[in-house]
């Protein structure tokens, strides 16, 4: 019984390890104190539909003027509509305390349409401290 068990376990290991497989990284982004917005970059351009995943961290150099409100936007296409995703904002809090925000979600892109990305100052804002900038785009499909 103790041995039919652990060939099972290996043959179900050796299977699902055959058909897993890893996302590849297929674009990243390390920006650091910046004081401009940024219109829309294109992080990748599929040349057939595309599951991706999507991971940024964003967050102000400094944090210590009081009304900073950056502003971070995605933006891609699939089988349905354009859409925006995974928006983040970052705001001062004007006492020397860091600020960040971060966000991880799935896109599915449609072939040759490319997915980007901008910052700007929030509606509100002004543009005191900088901030840094960092994104990892994988595919997974």
């Amino acid at each position: 019984m103790g041995k039919s068990l652990f060939g099972l376990l290996i043959i179900v290991s050796s299977c699902i390890g055959a058909t897993a497989q890893s996302a590849t990284i297929v674009a990243q982004v390390s920006l650091t104190n910046q004081t401009l917005g940024i219109p829309r970059i294109t992080l990748v351009t599929p040349s057939a539909d595309a599951l991706y995943r999507v991971t940024a961290y964003f967050d102000l150099a400094n944090g210590d003027a009081l009304g900073t409100r950056w502003c971070l936007g995605f933006f891609y296409a699939d089988d349905v509509a354009r859409r925006g995703g995974g928006s983040l904002e970052i705001t001062a809090p004007g006492d020397y305390l860091p600020t960040a925000a971060s966000t991880t979600f799935a896109a599915q892109v449609r072939a040759g349409m490319p997915l980007t990305y901008t910052t700007g100052v929030c509606l509100g804002g002004s543009k005191k401290d900088p901030y840094n900038l960092y994104i990892t785009v994988e595919q997974l499909q």
